[in-house]
């Protein structure tokens, strides 16, 4: 959003709204705070994410202060802001590694007309989860305020959002198609067709789509599903938590914890054709 200097500088002298919202940040030491806000950082930045994900998404500019005027970044403090940003989106924000901002820095002039460094965040609306944040909170935007899902809507986007799409045809975040293991989709394409993927003369990309093992997203990238991930990645469970067998040994009929062994399996599920 708001990819034009003039747009993002008319937006930004309008004020904050549903869509867009401004930081003034500080630093502490290493530590990022933000001015005239009592917390700590990760949190009021998953609460924002969460809440933008979770309406129509949004743009977060850091280096604006309260009265939409552009204070800049310290350059010498932009590798700690945009580390932070950036695992507080991974590390705060629920389910953890679904929301992926898209982070741009560039420069805007102040009242005197001289370029500030800032960060531009864009939160893509979530189209598959409804986030909250890791202390438990399902927020929403309204104007420019974040504020707790009621339970009833809550209950309904939770449904609305699971039917959208089954759970192995989701975008699996983090993933790319670099880690999908191309000869072990090779071997499979000839067992199921009859004849090799060379031959096919259909581009992989489009295969993959059309087998819910890919998706491309509206960026234009492209992630593995958790299908994708399950079947065609060398370690699932690096992507998907819970991807393993594990089979436990007991020496009574009642699983209480007690084991006599525990044997755990990774790795992809072998495809067998029925």
């Amino acid at each position: 959003m708001y990819e034009a200097t003039d747009e993002l500088m008319r937006e930004i002298l309008a004020g904050e709204d549903t869509f867009l919202e401004f930081k003034e940040v500080v630093f502490r030491g290493d530590q990022p705070r933000f001015a005239n806000e009592e917390g700590r950082a990760p949190k009021m930045i998953a609460e924002v994410f969460v809440s933008m994900a979770n309406t129509e998404g949004g743009t977060v500019v850091f280096g604006i202060n309260k009265f939409g005027e552009v204070v800049g970044i310290a350059p010498d403090k932009r590798n700690l802001l945009e580390q932070g940003v950036v695992n507080c989106a991974l590390d705060s924000c629920e389910p953890r590694g679904s929301l992926e901002p898209r982070l741009n820095w560039r420069y805007l002039p102040n009242l005197d007309g001289v370029d500030k460094l800032v960060l531009h965040v864009d939160v893509p609306k979530s189209r598959y989860y409804v986030h909250h944040t890791s202390d438990g909170k399902f927020l929403k935007r309204v104007g420019s305020h974040r504020t707790p899902i009621p339970a009833e809507q809550l209950g309904r986007l939770l449904a609305t959002r699971s039917l959208l799409m089954p759970f192995e045809e989701r975008p699996c975040p983090g993933t790319l198609l670099d880690l999908f293991n191309r000869e072990r989709f090779d071997a499979y394409y000839t067992r199921r067709f009859g004849f090799p993927l060379r031959e096919s003369g259909v581009p992989v990309e489009r295969l993959l789509e059309n087998l819910k093992l890919g998706l491309r997203m509206d960026d234009g990238s492209w992630r593995l599903t958790n299908l994708g991930v399950l079947l065609f990645t060398d370690r699932p469970q690096n992507h998907l938590t819970g991807a393993y067998i594990e089979i436990a040994m007991h020496d009574h009929a009642v699983a209480d914890g007690k084991t006599l062994d525990v044997k755990r399996f990774e790795g992809p599920v072998t495809v067998k054709e029925c």
